[in-house]
């Protein structure tokens, strides 16, 4: 028996009676996958690393599967974001949630929120979670070819510049200097809307004043 014979014992180990309703799904989209081996093998990881919950809700929606392998096949970036958080996995249950085009005050609006929620001190850690959770969802809606380029690139730019707002006020509140008279203008790819997954993002920070120290 070699290493995908026992990556497939293991998951049907998971499912138990249920595996008759993922086989079909699985075996669909194993035959397609770029790398099955691997997809079974992270299929796995993730069937072990969970809490319980996520067997139930793909054996609700057996579909899933089909989506999780192709993501382990195409994508390590998307598989590590969703292996490191496995509720992420949530996030394909419902088509129209992982499609929504939002806009860059949607994005400030929801990590101020997180802000506002969370411990100061996990503040930061929140927001990489949010960051995360929202590149799974650009990127499994490119992988899966649910949006085109010019919207890809669009969201991306959006989740930045949204991002960016929200942590200028979090610096401006932890640090007790007013952001009114200060301004952080977009560069580059981020300027004309057009970042990628691996672009930086270029920031130029304009104050109205010589000094930010705080006043006396």
């Amino acid at each position: 028996m070699n290493f995908m014979d026992n990556a497939l014992t293991s998951i049907a180990y998971r499912f138990g009676d249920s595996f008759d309703v993922i086989e079909p799904h699985l075996q669909t989209a194993l035959a397609s996958a770029a790398d099955a081996d691997r997809s079974l093998v992270y299929l796995e990881r993730l069937l072990n690393s969970e809490d319980g919950s996520l067997v139930p809700a793909l054996i609700k929606n057996p579909r899933v599967i089909e989506s999780l392998i192709t993501i382990f096949s195409g994508s390590n970036f998307l598989t590590e974001i969703i292996l490191r958080n496995p509720k992420n996995v949530s996030l394909l249950y419902h088509r129209k949630s992982l499609t929504q085009r939002k806009t860059a005050e949607q994005i400030n609006a929801e990590a101020r929120k997180i802000i506002e929620d969370v411990a100061e001190d996990n503040v930061l850690n929140a927001l990489r979670i949010y960051q995360h959770s929202e590149l799974l969802r650009i990127g499994v809606s490119d992988l899966l070819a649910l949006y085109d380029l010019r919207t890809v690139t669009q969201q991306l730019s959006n989740l930045a510049d949204g991002l960016v707002r929200a942590c200028l006020d979090l610096a401006s509140r932890q640090s007790d200097i007013s952001a009114e008279e200060f301004v952080v203008i977009a560069m580059g790819k981020l300027g004309a809307e057009e970042l990628n997954y691996s672009s930086d993002i270029d920031l130029l920070f304009i104050s109205a004043n010589d000094s930010l120290e705080k006043p006396d």
